[in-house]
């Protein structure tokens, strides 16, 4: 890797990240992959991740050349949802209970912060002037779900795909934040997948909290 093909590299690895939502998506007719397997991710997940350590060398190379701006998350590090009000916020705060006596509690209560925090950094765009979105770049409102499966913990991914009862519900309210990217070709239909096949495996039982992001997604009784 060097200076001459660095951004090549990054571009190939951000049209990757189309590719995978596009393919495993929705409209995938691989009938040999067990559905619920693939929405939960079982080789999207990994895919996209994987881009991470793929742009890690060449990171600095493309934050000093004319990609930069595509790098830029504007104000990420000083949104916190536990000290403003953002809208919608009380519903994520709501299921942090589930998970009170899990062993596995700081991992759920990470993914969890961190899913509020992205719920922060798409609504601010909602009241933000033409002027000031035309001075932020590249990364707004669709950026949000992406950032946060580039942040949340890897063993919140082993948890999901162990199929844990507060994984499948943090899945579920990640899905509310996929559906707000429904008008993207290769985003359409994701988020309600993700809603309906959280709600098939969680049960009856999961009910009262699984009841507001099957109303997001339009999934009614």
């Amino acid at each position: 890797m060097s200076d001459d093909n660095s951004d090549a590299l990054f571009v190939c690895a951000s049209l990757n990240i189309l590719y995978v939502f596009g393919n495993f998506g929705p409209l995938c007719d691989d009938l040999s992959v067990d559905r619920k397997s693939r929405i939960l991710g079982a080789e999207w997940i990994p895919a996209i991740r994987g881009v991470k350590a793929v742009l890690q060398p060449v990171y600095e190379r493309v934050r000093r050349g004319p990609l930069s701006p595509m790098l830029g998350l504007g104000n990420w590090e000083e949104l916190d949802p536990n000290h403003q009000s953002v809208v919608g916020d009380a519903h994520f705060r709501n299921i942090q209970g589930v998970w009170h006596h899990s062993g596995d509690v700081h991992v759920y209560d990470k993914a969890l912060y961190l899913l509020r925090k992205c719920n922060a950094y798409m609504r601010q765009f909602a009241t933000m002037s033409s002027e000031v979105l035309a001075q932020w770049g590249y990364n707004q409102t669709w950026s949000a779900p992406f950032i946060w499966l580039h942040y949340a913990p890897e063993e919140y991914f082993e948890l999901l795909q162990q199929r844990q009862p507060p994984a499948l519900l943090i899945f579920a309210y990640l899905g509310t934040l996929f559906h707000a990217l429904n008008d993207y070709w290769f985003m359409e239909g994701w988020g309600r997948d993700m809603v309906d096949v959280a709600d098939e495996l969680l049960g009856e039982y999961w009910c009262r909290w699984m009841a507001w992001p099957k109303e997001v997604v339009g999934i009614h009784p």
